[in-house]
């Protein structure tokens, strides 16, 4: 398998109008920062939750995670019924064994999403195309103990080359690295396990031997991770295809 990982300039904003619901040949990456979203962009969100949509919410300790997961949810659903022209309320969704959402639908849209702090980001691609997103802060919050989870989770050489970064630059670094993991993860449906180890995310194209790889890459003959920063955040890509990507600012939603 190819693995080939690529930090792109900032990129330009995709202008949103009609023809931006079309997702043949392309992935689309959505990001928003809900806090600034108006009372009744918050307000028609909400009302696209499902019943257990909104119990799973309530699980959360916090209230700000509690709106951060449902308002994810509901944009997810508001972006789906756009591109797939139907109504987002009654979006049919399953979940496997890892709790991760999918559409209920042939041929469906695949998606992935992440949050942190007040940034939501949503990724999409057409059917049968994997695809995978993370953010995070560009620093990391100073409880993370980057040290040792590089120490657990990164290979020889992505270890060797945070130790030629600067002590200013190496969090930084790491930061950009992780996220490359998690959306790698993310894509083919896997969760943190000794996979991790054997996924490459320093900038170049490496050849890996799927024999090395859980059954979660089965097949897979490339996967490609694009990484870019916005607004102190690192963003990371992840799919099985080069495709050209579109990136999304919502300043605020559209209830329609």
């Amino acid at each position: 398998m190819i693995i080939q990982c690529k930090t792109v300039s900032p990129l330009a904003l995709g202008a949103i109008d009609e023809t931006t619901w079309t997702i043949d040949n392309a992935l689309s990456v959505w990001c928003g920062a809900w806090r600034g979203w108006l009372p009744e962009s918050i307000s028609y969100l909400t009302a696209l939750l499902q019943p257990d949509e909104r119990q799973k919410s309530l699980q959360f300790r916090f209230a700000d995670d509690q709106a951060r997961y449902a308002l994810t949810r509901a944009w997810l659903r508001h972006l789906l019924g756009k591109y797939l022209r139907t109504a987002p309320k009654h979006l049919p969704f399953v979940r496997n064994h890892r709790d991760n959402p999918s559409l209920a639908l042939p041929d469906a849209i695949q998606f992935s999403v992440s949050h942190s702090g007040e940034w939501i980001a949503i990724s999409l691609a057409p059917p049968h195309i994997l695809v995978g997103i993370d953010i995070e802060p560009i620093q990391p919050a100073a409880l993370v103990n980057w040290q040792s989870i590089s120490q657990a989770y990164f290979c020889a050489a992505e270890q060797q080359y945070l130790n030629q970064q600067s002590a200013h630059q190496t969090p930084t670094e790491f930061v950009r690295l992780w996220t490359r993991k998690e959306a790698l993860l993310k894509a083919v449906g896997a969760g943190l396990s000794e996979d991790i180890a054997h996924l490459p995310t320093v900038d170049g194209m490496y050849i890996i031997d799927n024999e090395l790889l859980s059954e979660h890459f089965g097949q897979i003959e490339a996967l490609y991770v694009y990484t870019w920063q916005y607004a102190g955040y690192w963003f990371s890509l992840a799919s099985n295809y080069d495709l050209p990507f579109r990136f999304y600012i919502a300043d605020t939603i559209i209830c329609s």
